[in-house]
């Protein structure tokens, strides 16, 4: 669990402990509950993060993640909270993006 304890974003939490959730050698799936903002200014709001970047990450790179919103966090206070379930995976596949 990782609380920013402010409306610090939960989606930029998220994108820092996605690669380490995800490229293990281990079996069992892993839950991270995150909490703070889920819609504050200069981050990724929650829903773009469930409906386009986790479903692109998945079509490019095979990795098997999802998003479960329990409550909404906004600023000042946050109070949002999130889980995260990932997949291992022993290896992404790469992928080269070069047009839009």
């Amino acid at each position: 669990m990782a609380d920013a304890v402010t409306a610090g974003s939960c989606t930029l939490l998220l994108q820092s402990v996605l690669p380490c959730c995800v490229v293990r050698d281990d079996e069992r799936a892993i839950h991270v509950v995150l909490r703070g903002g889920t819609n504050v200014a200069f981050s990724p709001p929650i829903d773009y993060t469930i409906h386009v970047a986790l479903p692109l990450m998945r079509r490019l790179t095979g990795m098997e993640a999802s998003v479960s919103l329990k409550r909404r966090g906004f600023f000042p206070r946050g109070g949002g909270e999130i889980t995260l379930t990932v997949s291992p995976k022993e290896r992404l596949a790469a992928f080269r993006m070069l047009e839009r």
